[in-house]
């Protein structure tokens, strides 16, 4: 799991939330938006363990 943050050229930043697969090093979802909070988060994190 890892935050990348990232601007446009407006300066709006946003941050794209990346979920990899040790094994294969296989990407298992991105999540981008201006604002990702915690309660989010978890929520991927749940949905790509089912």
């Amino acid at each position: 799991m890892d935050f990348m943050p990232s601007r446009l050229l407006d300066v709006c930043t946003f941050r794209l939330l990346n979920i990899l697969a040790d094994f294969n090093r296989g990407g298992l979802t991105i999540e981008v938006d201006f604002s990702l909070p915690a309660c989010r988060v978890v929520r991927y994190l749940k949905l790509v363990m089912e």
